[in-house]
């Protein structure tokens, strides 16, 4: 049985994510269901949680699906591409043009079954300080007009509403340089979260990604960034953070959207 994830069902899908080793925390899945309540879904059997999946949609343009996330107990029956074409079948009804996902190496041939194409890499970076940088000044209220017609040039698509749940669910996090870019932040199960950044040069990159990583006050970092813009990689060497995991971006309708020059850090695997 396919069912709407419920806010009852955190703590077990917590558990889902935790054998994943992946790096949300409640608080992520908590976004989901505020930005998006009816585009999670869980699968279950006989009362148990199986698997989960979830779809953000930005307008009638984009839809981003993520946390496709199926117990080790319970994996090869089944249960992820019931999900995934649960899912496609509600983005079809709602008419979502483009639908676009980060696929690991074992969710990737399910993908390609139902249809989607690879576009590019994506890679995870990180880096471990042995102490907190200096800490930064406070960060300033964050316009959110601002970020999110930046950020809507830069990635392709309008995400109003996921910056504005990060800014109010993260405050303190964030930094703005008027006109020339923006970077968010937040905490994760294993490491800060450096993301969504995107920035009109190289120069600006560097000083918002340092100071979100100094006003973190935290010692590991990760940062999802784009193997395919060469600023973004060799600032994250430059900064010595080392490329940690691969995963492959795919679609269902290959485009090129926004202006990929401009994205230093993704928002994380189940954003975009």
């Amino acid at each position: 049985m396919i069912r709407l994830l419920r806010p009852t069902d955190l703590e077990t899908v917590m558990g889902h994510k935790q054998a994943a080793g992946w790096n949300q925390t409640q608080q992520d899945w908590t976004n989901l269901l505020a930005i998006e309540p009816e585009g999670c879904w869980v699968a279950e059997q006989q009362g148990i949680v199986t698997a989960t999946t979830t779809v953000v949609c930005y307008g009638q343009q984009l839809a981003w699906i993520g946390m496709v996330l199926v117990h080790p107990e319970h994996r090869r029956k089944g249960f992820a591409r019931a999900l995934m074409e649960h899912c496609l079948a509600w983005l079809q009804a709602r008419r979502v043009r483009q639908v676009k996902l980060d696929a690991t190496d074992m969710g990737r041939p399910l993908y390609e079954k139902l249809g989607f194409q690879v576009e590019c890499s994506i890679e995870r970076w990180s880096k471990t300080l042995e102490e907190p940088l200096p800490p930064a000044s406070p960060s300033q209220p964050l316009p959110l007009a601002e970020i999110a017609s930046f950020d809507k040039e830069s990635f392709g698509a309008d995400r109003t509403r996921l910056m504005k749940q990060l800014l109010s669910c993260f405050p303190g996090h964030g930094a703005w340089l008027q006109g020339r870019g923006f970077i968010l932040g937040r905490p994760g199960s294993q490491s800060f979260f450096l993301g969504p950044c995107a920035a009109s040069d190289v120069a600006s990159a560097r000083c918002l990604i340092t100071a979100e990583m100094a006003r973190s006050q935290q010692q590991r970092f990760f940062w999802d960034l784009f193997p395919g813009n060469p600023a973004a990689a060799g600032l994250a060497h430059e900064l010595g953070f080392e490329r940690k995991r691969e995963l492959a971006r795919m679609s269902l309708q290959p485009s090129s959207i926004g202006r990929p020059e401009r994205v230093f850090a993704a928002a994380g695997f189940e954003y975009g």
